[in-house]
Parts: C-alpha cells; structure tokens; sequence
C-alpha cells in the first residue's frame, strides 16, 4: 500500500497530490488551460499525453518485441508483466500455481477462498 503524503490540495475540488506540479497540471481541469497544441492542425490538449496519442508519437520501445509506447510508464508497465521472459515469481500457496503478476496470483487465490469459480 502507498502511504504518500498529499499536501497539496486542490481548493476547486476534493482532489489531493503528492507534488505541487501535479496539483498544477490537474487544475487545468478547472481552468480550461491548454497550453499544448499540435503543430499539424493547432488542435489544443491539456496534458502532454493527450497530444501525444493525437499525433501519435510513440518513443519509447520495448527493447524485446518492438512494441512502442507515448509514455514510459506504460513501457515500465508492459516490461513488469514479464511477457517476455516467462518469469512467474508468484505462487500459490494451496496449489503452487504461479504467475508473473501478483494482481493476477491475487484473483487466483479468489478460488480458493470460494469467492470465484475456477472456470472463470
């Protein structure tokens, strides 16, 4: 679990953020500040990210199928699901199942505990 303190808060709404900068960019929710604009078609965007999947602008690669990202969290996100190295560090304790992300051994061990069937 993430125990982040949040000091800054968002005096529009209920909203609270570890570092000022992210309470900055959320606040353009409130403004209506664009201050990014694609140079193709002066269309306007909010966030970074939002021009990015405009223009389709995908930097980061993965450095084993290829497969590229508009944000190096995603790239970060695709690497830690293992899909390239088999690598399965979860195991179940009732049946030694094992599995390359803890979400995914966590809605496994819903079978065991009845709270979802196996077919599923």
């Amino acid at each position: 679990m993430h125990t982040e303190e949040k000091p800054f808060g968002c005096h529009l709404c209920w909203a609270c953020f570890s570092h000022s900068s992210k309470l900055k960019r959320h606040q353009r929710v409130h403004t209506g500040e664009k201050p990014y604009n694609c140079p193709q078609c002066e269309k306007r965007f909010s966030h970074k990210h939002q021009l990015k999947m405009h223009t389709g602008e995908r930097p980061f690669a993965c450095t084993h199928c290829g497969k590229r990202f508009s944000e190096r969290s995603d790239l970060r996100i695709h690497q830690h699901q293992r899909v390239h190295t088999g690598e399965k560090p979860y195991s179940c304790t009732q049946c030694q199942m094992r599995f390359a992300q803890a979400c995914n051994l966590k809605m496994h061990l819903k079978v065991h505990m009845g709270e979802r069937s196996s077919d599923v």
